[in-house]
């Protein structure tokens, strides 16, 4: 059985200023203009994951904000979402559900019931959304018109993260050392690439290739690959220093530069033929969690985990790496919905 080892960096605090307000309906002046969604995880089994919206115009922050508009909890960890049309889809992992959401109010609109423990959700083409699961061995497909779970696809094990590519499904499979193509006409997994990693986050870039990270196995190091999917072969191997634990791998609006957390916040453009050897960003936060790029704006989001029991941070930088802003979010703060 292969182990995954996460590594967590602890770093110096920077004091920032923030604005915080209470729990209010979505309507009120705040949310008039850019709104950003940060999903705060929660304790495993204490049933406080939340949402927090955030205003970067006036930085400020209303938590709990789910929890405000419809009088219920969210659930038991929030692990991912998306904004689809009016809609925005949020995953509570170990609620085992997708909870959908009017983008303009907040206000619930249904949910959807899963198969197991739910990770990440991806529309694809015909109405569909994929979304993948840590339990079950099985693809969930979600109709997009009726918010039903319509069919599932047979997958090796836990499967995270997930692209789309020329017509075919990219899966990350950690479990399996693998990341799988599927054809999404026939729901079927059509190849299995052997990367020889821990494959968790998958990313395109601007030239249709995929990028994976994924962190190391046995005497195996952490590595940053490149995947062309014309041929499903790896065309680019970096490797990382031993003990190294990079995660979150994510690309910016113009698919030409790559971010990730390795003890600070790393970037590289997809030419480059070495990793950075600096850090874009460090020094803040206690431990560095979550990474969100806007596509619009390119400002890079960073959530600080703190001690997994306090509320958490979300700091806000230029594309540059200068700090903008920063709020208190929610427990574990996560993902980020632009």
């Amino acid at each position: 059985m292969k182990y995954l080892i996460f590594i967590l960096s602890t770093v110096t605090i920077f004091g920032c200023t923030k604005k915080e307000i209470g729990p209010q309906h979505i309507n009120e002046p705040l949310f008039a203009g850019q709104k950003v969604l940060v999903l705060n995880e929660g304790n495993f089994g204490w049933g406080n994951a939340s949402i927090s919206a955030y205003n970067p115009n006036q930085n400020r922050v209303a938590n709990g904000i789910f929890s405000s508009v419809n009088n219920v909890p969210l659930g038991d960890v929030c692990q991912s979402g998306i904004r689809w049309n009016t809609s925005y889809l949020i995953v509570v992992n170990n609620s085992n559900r997708i909870e959908i959401l009017d983008s303009t109010n907040l206000e619930s609109i249904g949910h959807i019931d899963c198969m197991g423990s739910p990770r990440y959700l991806l529309p694809a083409r015909h109405e569909r959304a994929y979304v993948s699961d840590l339990y079950s061995g099985l693809l969930g497909i979600v109709n997009l018109n009726n918010y039903q779970l319509v069919d599932s696809i047979p997958v090796p094990g836990w499967v995270e993260n997930l692209i789309y590519a020329n017509d075919f499904l990219y899966a990350t499979c950690p479990n399996d050392e693998s990341v799988i193509c599927m054809d999404t006409t026939f729901n079927a997994v059509i190849q299995s690439i052997d990367v020889g990693i821990v494959a968790t986050s998958i990313v395109k870039d601007r030239n249709n290739q995929l990028w994976v990270l994924g962190l190391g196995s046995g005497a195996t190091s952490a590595h940053l690959l490149c995947i062309d999917p014309s041929t499903n072969t790896i065309i680019t191997n970096f490797e990382f220093p031993e003990f190294e634990a990079p995660t979150q791998l994510k690309i910016n609006g113009s698919g030409e530069e790559l971010y990730y957390l390795n003890n600070g916040i790393c970037r590289m453009h997809i030419s480059d033929n070495e990793l950075p050897s600096n850090k874009l960003i460090s020094g803040y936060g206690q431990n560095n969690y979550g990474l969100s790029i806007n596509p619009l704006t390119n400002e890079i989001y960073l959530t600080d985990a703190k001690d997994f029991i306090q509320p958490g941070s979300l700091f806000r930088f230029s594309q540059n790496g200068q700090l903008i802003d920063s709020v208190d979010c929610g427990i574990i703060p996560q993902a980020v919905i632009f």
